[in-house]
């Protein structure tokens, strides 16, 4: 016996999911925002950056969209370090699955903010959604650019310079700060070393020759528009990076900062 479904019944039922399919095509044309975080050390940031690139992989034709909001009150240079790492990290897990990754800035939000979206192919990128203003630099006095941990390491008989500590992204973004002084031959770049409440100025002049000698290699033009200055003493070895207009004073050194002794 053979069963015949009546044409009424299957149009019925094809109009039922119609809706459905109708919405799931909706949802796969729209960017979709997959996880959000604020400022915090690079293990975790690994780990978020991994889980991203899993659930881009498992999307076809999807690309990273990644926007970086800075905090209200950040230096210049700390969201650059954010967009640096996380840009090198996510093209090194989806360069073999042939993903584009777009790292962008997008303004000021009361803190530290990266946002990671999934965008299908063809489909509009977000854009940026500030609530806030950032503290504006005054271009016509010396402006901090960043600032971070420096010490010099010893591994295997042999120093190098390194920043930071306890994994929280600290190496700073030189190139952006070198393309400035590029830019506006009326600026001048100034660092200034500090060393920590253990250590003698001999320990400054130490990090100041690795870092002209580091700096140097990738930046021999540049660095010419660059001084430096030993600050004093903090809690621990440190440098602060300026930005100086020409025939402005270089800033005051401020020791005795973050508890130094």
């Amino acid at each position: 016996m053979v069963f015949r479904i009546p044409l009424a019944y299957i149009f019925a039922t094809l109009s039922l999911l119609s809706p459905i399919q109708q919405q799931q095509q909706r949802v796969s044309d729209a960017a979709r925002l997959f996880n959000e975080f604020g400022d915090t050390n690079c293990e975790l940031i690994d780990l978020y950056l991994s889980e991203y690139a899993r659930a881009i992989q498992k999307e076809p034709a999807s690309h990273a969209h990644i926007i970086a909001y800075a905090g209200r009150n950040d230096l210049p240079g700390k969201i650059l370090r954010y967009v640096s790492y996380i840009k090198g990290y996510l093209s090194d897990l989806l360069e073999k699955h042939s993903r584009s990754v777009t790292v962008i800035t997008g303004g000021y939000r009361d803190s530290l903010s990266i946002a990671l979206w999934i965008v299908p192919s063809g489909v509009a990128a977000p854009s940026p959604t500030e609530s806030t203003s950032g503290i504006k630099p005054d271009e016509q006095v010396a402006y901090k650019f960043d600032e971070t941990e420096a010490s010099i390491m010893k591994y295997e008989g042999k120093s190098y310079l390194t920043f930071g500590s306890l994994c929280i992204l600290p190496y700073p973004e030189w190139g952006e700060f070198f393309r400035i002084l590029r830019d506006d031959p009326n600026l001048k770049g100034h660092i200034i070393i500090y060393v920590g409440h253990n250590d003698s100025i001999q320990y400054a002049n130490r990090v100041r020759r690795f870092l002209i000698a580091d700096l140097t290699k990738d930046y021999s033009k540049e660095i010419k528009q660059l001084t430096t200055s030993y600050g004093g003493k903090r809690e621990w070895p440190q440098i602060e990076i300026w930005l100086v207009p020409k025939g402005n004073p270089n800033p005051k050194p401020t020791p005795g900062a973050r508890g130094a002794k």
